[in-house]
């Protein structure tokens, strides 16, 4: 997911996640870096099944050039960096495999909900046996708890409440119908340690830095902000899972090691000397010496977002749509993306089969129509290309995030684009933290280069396309306004009837297509790159990366 990535909501609702630089790691391949043409047609990542261990304990060192310097609660938002480790701590009701299934995890399994009027109910019960790793009972009260410090963002603002049905059981009920239910609660919390916390200071509470009780299968062992976390193996994750699909024993491995790196480069090179065996956050344009590489498809879009209210062409729609039309896509996957991706057609990924609308053409530069526009709107070239009207100079800005080479490569090309259609695009990079919370929040910027990266429902829209979740209600960074996509995405979300949710969000991408908030670029690819001596590394496109399943992780002895 961003592969240092920052959720657009809460953590587990059906939103989505800002990928800032690109993906994780993976499992071998011998096969060269995958052309457009082969990359259109990569099949979903197969089914996962663990590879026995033959070997326990040892310690994996896990490299990461995005550390976080700190770690929100799992209740909100947060970068990629930080959900990597926190997933090693904390279990949620439910998993979502790479095939994109979801599984009973701390639940006993996938409930299929009861509509109730308007509304509906959702009873989960939670496997017998289950341990905090002090050896408390995780229960009912623990995701009772849980809902009621987590602030009603996207998902959470449709339950109405949550009641106690047994020690191990609980309903969930729904103001309206809501599909992508299985995307909440993802991190359920320790009631018998959080409760005492003042809810005014819990947010802030020293727990979050190295969390003492966790439900995971590591445990914090030491950390040291914006350096190192050790963790290791929780002896009582194996309690009550014996019958779980996946994952369902103690961890083989002692311990893991999250180290930070200063830039990508010292990360890749401490890859190929052996000092780390999974680098995290990596893109399509890296490749490691000696490493297993796999690349499977992501949920996630690398797109051009313009923002409706820039006063560059909030009065002008002519010049937002010639703008749009110069957006040199075939330039960016042909140049730094090396045709290793396939081009993007919309906001669905191919791998939501079931909601991809397949009749649709990926967009491609159109720099004759956009001229013809400009020259049709009164913009006329200056002495040196760049065009004005009214004494007014055609430039913008395109914000960015700093240190990932690619991206920086991406923007050269689409300004280089714009330039020859007579616009000059003014380049401008921030931190993760600046680009997210200072410049696209409050909409101080014109354009933006970044990726979105979806969870396994598009249910996930919602936050960032309809008209009502301008921040800070959501993540619509663009403040796209457009009634035919409000009305799909709410019929997206208003049945439970598959076929009828597939058709609104098919419509969605046709929608999305006439106009002007997004241009998609190319879909993701996740990158999995570790040593040859782990096993078990899986890329899985759901989820906030490939850290998913280390409980299955073991290291040749």
């Amino acid at each position: 997911m961003p592969s240092a990535a920052r959720r657009r909501g809460s953590r587990g609702a059906a939103a989505l996640i800002l990928v800032i630089a690109a993906c994780s790691t993976g499992s071998p391949s011998a096969t060269p870096p995958p052309t457009a043409a082969t990359a259109s047609a990569l099949a979903p990542a197969p089914r996962y099944q663990a590879e026995p261990a033959r070997h326990q304990g040892g310690v994996v060192t896990i490299g990461d050039w995005q550390f976080p310097s700190s770690f929100p609660p799992t209740y909100l938002p947060g970068p990629a960096g930080a959900e990597l480790v926190e997933q090693t701590l904390f279990n949620g009701l439910l998993g979502v495999d790479p095939g994109l299934d979801f599984y009973g995890d701390l639940a006993r399994s996938v409930p299929s909900p009861k509509p109730i009027g308007a509304g509906m109910d959702v009873a989960y019960e939670l496997r017998p046996g289950l341990h905090w790793s002090d050896g408390q009972p995780i229960n009912a009260d623990d995701v009772i708890f849980t809902w009621q410090v987590t602030p009603r963002t996207e998902g959470y603002d449709q339950i109405s409440g949550v009641d106690k049905t047994g020690d191990l059981a609980f309903t969930i009920h729904f103001k309206a119908v809501y599909p992508a239910f299985g995307l909440l609660f993802p991190a359920i919390l320790p009631k018998h340690r959080l409760a005492g916390v003042d809810r005014a200071r819990l947010d802030t509470d020293a727990y979050w830095s190295a969390p003492s009780v966790v439900s995971g299968p590591f445990m914090v062992a030491e950390s040291v902000p914006a350096d190192h976390i050790t963790l290791q193996r929780n002896p009582r994750y194996g309690d009550g899972r014996a019958e779980q699909p996946l994952l369902h024993h103690s961890p083989y491995l002692e311990k893991l090691l999250f180290k930070a790196f200063a830039t990508k480069s010292a990360l890749l090179s401490a890859l190929k000397a052996g000092d780390v065996h999974v680098a995290l956050q990596l893109d399509e344009s890296d490749r490691a010496a000696g490493a297993r590489l796999q690349s499977v498809p992501a949920l996630s879009y690398e797109q051009v977002t313009f923002n409706q209210q820039s006063a560059v062409w909030k009065d002008d729609p002519q010049l937002l749509t010639a703008l749009t039309e110069a957006v040199d896509v075939d330039g960016v996957i042909a140049g730094p993306l090396q045709k290793r991706a396939p081009a993007a057609v919309g906001p669905i990924s191919p791998q939501l089969d079931w909601a991809y609308n397949g009749d649709l053409a990926p967009p491609h530069v159109q720099l004759d129509a956009a001229r013809a526009m400009l020259d049709g709107d009164g913009w006329v070239p200056g002495p040196d290309g760049i065009r004005a009207k009214s004494g007014r100079r055609l430039q913008f800005s395109l914000v960015s995030l700093a240190g990932s080479p690619l991206r920086e490569s991406e923007a050269a090309t689409l300004a280089a684009g714009w330039r020859q259609a007579g616009a000059e695009a003014r380049l401008q990079y921030y931190s993760p933290d600046q680009l997210f919370g200072s410049v696209l929040a409050p909409g101080g910027f014109d354009a933006a280069l970044f990726a979105w990266d979806s969870p396994a429902d598009p249910d996930g829209l919602f936050a960032t396309l309809h008209s009502s979740r301008v921040p800070p209600a959501g993540a619509n960074y663009s403040r796209c306004s457009s009634p035919a996509l409000d009305a799909d995405l709410v019929a997206g979300r208003a049945t439970l009837d598959r076929a009828r949710r597939g058709a609104a969000y098919r419509d969605l991408q046709a929608q999305y297509r006439k106009l002007t908030c997004e241009v998609p670029l190319y879909q993701r690819l996740d990158i999995g790159v570790s040593s040859r001596h782990l096993h078990n590394y899986a890329p899985n496109p759901a989820g906030p990366g490939n850290t998913w399943n280390v409980a299955d992780w073991w290291i040749d002895g």
